[in-house]
């Protein structure tokens, strides 16, 4: 949990690899030596039947296939840090899957913020290309001058107002006969 960042945009296998790569059995294994470690944190007494665990296993499985395997050990490490709240009793395996629903909602929004991050680096890549490509200026306002000198238009630049700011601004005068 130390790299978020990593986690949610690193090459980690997604759950869905893990059960190309490995057996059922192997994949339910790992999830629930995490899922345990979530429950013996928290200390209870009641921890849940075989049952339940499996159930879980599968739930995860089926419906959360696309998390990868940082993510999902990011969402247990949050978890145990007490970010989907504290549980009194059993932490029952609804519990749980309220939590990674939870959890969607933060990757969500972390996703979100890293492509944006990668947008803006990508436009400012693009505005510097664009700068290192581009022509001066003076020549370019040279050339625009002289088409409208052709076309009988005659660009005279405002001057510095009393206070010393410069405009942008441009009266057009048409050419004397």
């Amino acid at each position: 949990a130390g790299n978020i960042r990593r986690c949610f945009c690193g090459r980690a296998p997604k759950i869905a690899d893990l059960l190309k790569a490995y057996t059922d059995d192997e994949v339910n294994s790992w999830l629930l030596i995490h899922l345990m470690s979530i429950y013996e944190f928290s200390n209870l007494p009641e921890k849940p039947s075989e049952g339940q665990l499996a159930e879980l296993c599968m739930q995860i499985k089926t419906n959360f296939s696309f998390l990868n395997a940082a993510e999902f050990l990011l969402f247990c490490c949050q978890f145990k840090g007490g970010k989907y709240g504290r549980f009194f009793g059993v932490v029952d395996p609804m519990a749980i899957m309220t939590a990674i629903n939870e959890f969607l909602k933060y990757r969500r929004e972390q996703l979100e913020m890293y492509a944006r991050e990668e947008r803006a680096i990508q436009m400012e890549q693009l505005r510097q290309e664009w700068a290192d490509k581009a022509e001066p200026m003076p020549e370019n306002l040279q050339f625009v001058r002289g088409l409208f000198a052709a076309n009988g238009i005659n660009v005279i630049p405002i001057e510095a107002d009393d206070r010393g700011d410069e405009t942008n601004e441009e009266i057009k005068q048409p050419a004397s006969s």
